[in-house]
């Protein structure tokens, strides 16, 4: 009997793998409604007459959205605080991804909202 060795395989070197993207992204144009809502005081502290303490920013509604997911249209977003939106900077307020369904008790749905929001674009722009 004899002892069948075959030779080894030779080892690749391992392909370099690229770190970025080669293309860049072009960045989404913004829109019209986006620098309008800049513009606009928080609709949720402008309602109820709270002192706004941080710059207004754009939400895209998320309370039972028709496609779980799925970001809606910039046409509906709504101009809230950061406070009121992510509060991570401002934690005086109910921030609505902290907490979206205690937002939603206490303010209601966010895209109920939505007719308000326009009134206050329009009012402030």
């Amino acid at each position: 009997m004899t002892d069948f060795n075959p030779a080894p395989k030779p080892i690749k070197a391992p392909k370099e793998q690229k770190r970025y993207m080669t293309t860049k992204r072009r960045k989404k144009p913004v829109s019209a409604r986006s620098e309008r809502i800049h513009n606009c005081p928080c609709m949720i502290c402008h309602f109820y007459g709270m002192q706004q303490l941080s710059p207004t920013a754009e939400h895209h509604w998320i309370h039972d959205r028709p496609v779980p997911g799925r970001k809606t249209p910039d046409s509906e977003t709504l101009p809230l605080c950061e406070g009121h939106h992510q509060g991570l900077i401002d934690n005086s307020k109910i921030a609505l991804h902290l907490g979206p369904e205690t937002w939603r008790k206490e303010y209601g749905r966010d895209y109920d909202w939505l007719k308000y929001a326009n009134e206050l674009i329009e009012e402030y722009n």
